[in-house]
């Protein structure tokens, strides 16, 4: 325990003596030596003592080159130490994959509490990763035991939201193939907490690193230097890539099977690229059929004459060196009265909440949304009617949602997609190490619009949103 309790202790503030542990220095290493070899090199004050150490702790640790000294009592502690310092690189550390194999697993997980990239009050998502590291992934805690999984459905999500398929997309292809680790058993759910990774196979990070000291602009270069002292991973966006969408499209296929149980359908469409509008979806009347026939698409956008345009649109934007936004229109049919609250627990803002997780979401709407600006209450407001013995909404202005609960109409939302932020072009920026004003030019793999790939996360950020909500 000595290990991890040295590291504790340069975390913590005040002198910490440990004494009486010389018959460490006798393990797979020595214990004593290779702990304060390795706080020192994380600019830890720590005395060596013959039978322990003496840690001045609170001074402010920071990424470092370490010794693992083959002995995996010591690449454990500072795995874990290194997860709240930065990256930092152990060398020797071979024994941890014969003393605990899972050992790495555990550390992903730890990981994802640590970042807090994390959604939902009762069915938990949390999203762990870098666009370029070994992989990327999530945990599902406290989906429930016995869903019987069609993985086929999974599959078909993730290679709607994967890229390398058109020109629409960056060219890097990655076959986004789920890979379970825990929480289901012969394709059923165990109720166990459901942890998936997905390796990084088509990666170039030496397009990279001219972004090291100088920020692309609208990306979230600048903020994550600052906030994080500049040891954010900037390869391919790092943790705030939309890559970190894949992990979210597999929970959104969990939820979309676990809804469509419940007879609930979650759709979307491309509702418009670079000012090129589809048709919209019937506010009050979108049935499940619709739903499902446009998600089924390639292109999905409801008036199949319009895909050309929209292509045409994006494919001189690439020419150009340049990139193109637009808008995603999401419906839910078939959910029931009642569902959420008001104030705070209202379904704008839990939905919203993970749409806004997305990293190229910039606003949402419900129903006419900024329209309502232009109407009248008799214009805006939803009359009812008696259909089949159930009350109808005529209308539906409102989305679906009022009073922060459900009304049983289609649950109508759009998510604005900004243009995709790195460009060829050249652009103004800045040299965080000189503080001058630096041109730059990006290189790499982009797309030149993402709204198409974005489809099938927006479906999943809503169906995972109402399924917490429905829990």
């Amino acid at each position: 325990m000595v290990p991890a309790i040295a590291v504790l202790a340069a975390n913590a503030s005040g002198k910490t003596v440990i004494k009486g542990a010389e018959r460490l220095r006798y393990k797979e290493s020595d214990r004593i030596e290779s702990v304060v070899y390795n706080l020192k090199a994380l600019g830890a004050d720590v005395e060596e003592t013959h039978d322990g150490m003496i840690i001045y702790g609170g001074k402010k640790l920071h990424s470092a080159k370490l010794k693992g000294y083959n002995d995996h009592r010591i690449v454990m502690a500072f795995s874990v130490a290194a997860m709240n310092i930065g990256d930092c690189e152990i060398d020797d550390a071979q024994s941890i994959n014969k003393s605990y194999p899972s050992f790495l697993m555990i550390l992903i997980i730890l990981e994802v509490r640590l970042m807090s990239s994390e959604f939902g009050n009762k069915i938990k998502l949390s999203i762990f990763g870098e666009s370029h590291g070994e992989a990327i992934g999530c945990v599902i805690d406290s989906i429930p035991a016995g869903v019987k999984l069609d993985m086929e459905k999974i599959y078909f999500d993730m290679a709607r939201r994967a890229p390398g398929k058109d020109k629409t997309a960056t060219p890097r292809l990655e076959k986004d193939i789920p890979h379970i680790l825990s929480g289901v058993l012969n394709g059923v759910t165990t109720g166990a907490p459901l942890a998936m990774i997905i390796e990084n196979t088509n990666t170039k990070s030496g397009d990279y690193s001219n972004l090291l000291s100088v920020p692309r602009p609208s990306h979230s270069d600048y903020p994550a230097y600052v906030k994080y002292q500049g040891n954010n991973d900037i390869r391919g966006g790092g943790h705030f890539s939309g890559r970190l969408t894949a992990p979210l499209v597999f929970a959104g296929a969990i939820a979309k099977q676990i809804l469509a149980q419940k007879g609930i359908t979650v759709g979307a469409h491309i509702l418009s690229i670079n000012g090129i509008l589809d048709d919209s979806f019937d506010k009050a009347n979108v049935s499940e059929k619709e739903l499902l026939a446009v998600s089924s698409k390639a292109f999905c956008v409801i008036n199949d004459e319009i895909e050309d345009k929209m292509r045409a649109s994006v494919e001189k934007a690439r020419l150009d060196g340049d990139s193109v936004g637009g808008v995603i229109e999401c419906a839910v049919v078939g959910v029931p009265v009642g569902i959420g609250a008001n104030i705070f627990s209202t379904v704008e803002g839990h939905i919203s909440s993970a749409l806004f997780g997305v990293p190229a979401v910039k606003g949402v709407e419900f129903g006419a949304g900024f329209d309502f600006a232009k109407m009248t209450g008799y214009e805006a407001n939803d009359t009812y009617s008696i259909s089949n013995g159930n009350v109808k909404i005529n209308k539906n202005n409102n989305g679906g949602v009022l009073g922060g609960m459900t009304t049983g109409a289609p649950i109508i939302v759009r998510a604005v997609i900004k243009p995709t932020p790195s460009i060829s072009k050249a652009q103004k920026s800045v040299n965080l190490q000189k503080m001058t004003e630096e041109e730059l030019v990006i290189h790499g793999r982009h797309d030149p619009c993402i709204v198409p790939r974005a489809v099938p996360v927006v479906e999943s950020a809503v169906a995972f949103a109402l399924l917490d909500l429905m829990a």
